[in-house]
Order: structure tokens, then sequence, then C-alpha cells
């Protein structure tokens, strides 16, 4: 089947599979040269690939001297090193996501210090009726005890960006303490401290 003519316009100047790549064609690992199967037999070893697959992989983003690009390079840097979240409020991310709840009804449960493994047995509202729906329940569990809503709510994952806010600003007070005592200047001097 022939493609019609506008579309083999458009696809013209795009690299095509089987193309070559500059950026890989300097790869020492990356082999050019055809899959030998015959070779392989000979060699008493399986075929690891079909040869229909040894293809050259078509060129991502490249520069004139064969280099990748630097915004492809900081993109996958930055995809490797993803911040790992902490478990005591990975549990907490999950149940929201189970249970469907809201981030409110997340906080109100964290403030009543409810355990998250146990909102499945609490969230049976269709096999047992008389019990309320899971968000519901947290609401009227938290109006009870603290007669309102809460004013200020926070996402887990904003919970976790501000602790960490929290935890480089005072590395970096404990950075200058440390700097400042070690250039021998003492600070300020605790009551009862004689100077020699």
């Amino acid at each position: 089947m022939a493609w019609p003519k506008d579309t083999q316009s458009r696809t013209e100047g795009l690299i095509q599979f089987g193309d070559r790549c500059p950026v890989l064609e300097q790869d020492p690992l990356f082999d050019t040269a055809p899959f030998d199967t015959a070779r392989a037999h000979q060699e008493n070893q399986a075929s690891p690939v079909s040869e229909y697959s040894r293809h050259p992989a078509p060129c991502i983003e490249s520069s004139p001297d064969g280099v990748m690009g630097v915004a492809f390079a900081d993109e996958l840097r930055s995809m490797a090193k993803k911040k790992r979240v902490p478990t005591k409020y990975q549990v907490w991310i999950d149940a929201r996501k189970r249970h469907k709840l809201t981030h409110a009804q997340i906080q109100m449960a964290r403030e009543l210090g409810m355990n998250p493994k146990s909102f499945g047995k609490l969230d049976n509202h269709r096999q047992e009726p008389w019990k309320l729906p899971l968000g519901q329940f947290i609401v009227e569990c938290y109006l009870k005890r603290f007669g309102k809503l809460p004013e200020d709510v926070l996402s887990i994952e904003q919970r976790i960006k501000l602790e960490e806010k929290k935890k480089a600003a005072r590395r970096e007070a404990k950075r200058l303490r440390r700097e400042s005592e070690a250039s021998g200047d003492s600070g300020p001097m605790l009551a009862g401290e004689l100077h020699t």
C-alpha cells in the first residue's frame, strides 16, 4: 500500500527507524554490523535476539558534533534523582488514593491520630449499611472532638516540602555555627562563663 503524497512529504525530514544516529555510532558498545545467526549457532549459542531487533535505534536529539542535547541529559538526571517519600507519609498518600479521600480529610484523620492501615475496615459502608462513608466518618469525628473544621489545610506533599525546607535551614544554621566556632570566634558568651 502506498502512502498518500501529503503524508510522505510530512515524514521526509524526520528520523526513521533504522536511520543512523551519530551519538550511538560513537558508543564503543554499539554494534552496527548485522547480527549473524549462523555464526551464533556455530558457537553453540542460541540467538539472543532476532535479526529484526538489531537495527540501530533512532537518534533522540543530537548536536552537529554528536553530543547528546543538554536539555535531554538534564531531564534524564532529574528523573533519576527523584526524591523518595518517607514511609510515614507514603502510607497516608496510599490511603488517600485507595479510599478516595480529600487532603482535608487526611489532615483531620492525622490530627485525630487515626491509623491509615485500619481504614479498610472503617470504609465498609456498602456491606455494613449502618456505617458512614469513611470521609464523612472522619469529618464527624473531627467535629465531635474539635468543634470546627481545620482552617489551614496542607496536602501531604506540601508538608513534605515544608519539612525539607526546615531541615535545609537547620543544616545551614548548623554549618554556619560550626564555621564560626572553627574560625575561633566563640560567639555570644553564656551566663556564668568566665573569659580567661
